[in-house]
């Protein structure tokens, strides 16, 4: 099987390429990244049908490549114009699967949302991901969506986040909101067990950990797997989401784009409450995460203390 990965150097791709060597797998991407024995590598942007038809023909195409930078001038162009430049050649060339990575931002804040729960974007990120499952959902194709929260494991963004719970970074709020996050190996897994799967067709799922602790209960776990003590400073979300807009403003002014990590929309991210149904996985494709927040935490935390990193 031909099996076509784009974004496949990033964070879940690097993990999914591992986990299907045994097939004739090409990774587009605009960076290079990990080269994997017999895994073509096809270099460009996926805003550029031209670069991107250079990876086909293909059986399956996994579409990985997407941004989360709000402040990315082009982020509507990468994440919705970029699939549809995957969907126009998934249908010149025939192909028998596509499988769009989504977010579960696409549904925006919920306290607790299956697949068919109505969505309701607010951040640019989370219209982006709306709008390109619809490109999806729409095209005719055999499509299967998966969709995750946050994606925990060994990423500079996670890097960052344990570097500041390490300085005593203050809780945001209360910290009673639910927190569901996913680990990178399970979103890679459910995307393995879709391929080629004809259960998986016209479906959309949802993939997290099986519990949903809290946001403090979250953090507190992650300070503990640290091995630290966890802050007892909390800031008012006012005060935080303030905060921010001057750090936005202030990098603008410095003409450089503001840190991911204290941007208004990670501020979002973390007070929103956002707990999702797995169960669909589960009786149509038989799956069941392997990683509960717990694992995923410490996972993630080894990494990085095998790698010297913190």
């Amino acid at each position: 099987m031909k099996i076509l990965v784009t974004g496949g150097t990033g964070f879940l791709g690097k993990y999914l390429v591992k986990k299907i060597l045994r097939n004739k797998v090409t990774i587009f991407s605009r960076k290079s990244g990990k080269k994997f024995r017999g895994v073509k590598f096809v270099s460009g942007d996926i805003t550029s049908i031209g670069n991107l038809e250079k990876a086909f023909p293909a059986d399956v195409v996994v579409h990985l490549a997407a941004t989360l930078d709000e402040y990315e001038p082009d982020l509507f162009k990468i994440n919705v114009g970029g699939t549809k430049n995957v969907v126009e050649l998934c249908k010149k060339y025939n192909v028998k699967q596509l499988i769009h990575m989504s977010s579960t931002a696409a549904i925006g804040e919920t306290r607790f949302a299956t697949e068919n729960s109505q969505r309701n974007p607010k951040s640019r990120y989370e219209k982006s991901k709306r709008d390109a499952e619809d490109v999806v959902t729409n095209s005719g194709l055999n499509y299967t969506i998966i969709r995750a929260p946050v994606i925990m494991g060994p990423s500079d963004v996670w890097l960052g986040i344990l570097k500041l719970a390490k300085k005593k970074f203050p809780v945001i709020g209360k910290g009673n909101n639910c927190f569901h996050v996913a680990y990178v190996d399970d979103v890679a897994a459910i995307i393995v067990k879709s391929i080629g799967n004809k259960k998986a067709y016209g479906q959309v799922f949802h993939v997290a950990t099986n519990d949903s602790p809290t946001y403090k209960e979250f953090y507190n776990m992650l300070c503990k797997s640290l091995g630290i003590e966890m802050t007892k400073k909390h800031i008012p979300v006012p005060l935080a989401k303030m905060a921010s807009i001057l750090h936005e403003t202030t990098s603008k002014i410095r003409g450089k784009r503001p840190k991911f990590i204290l941007a208004r929309s990670n501020i979002n991210r973390l007070v929103r409450d956002r707990k999702v149904s797995t169960k669909r996985a589960k009786s149509v494709l038989g799956f069941t995460p392997k990683y509960n927040t717990k694992r995923a935490i410490e996972e993630t935390v080894n990494y990085f203390k095998k790698s010297g990193l913190i």
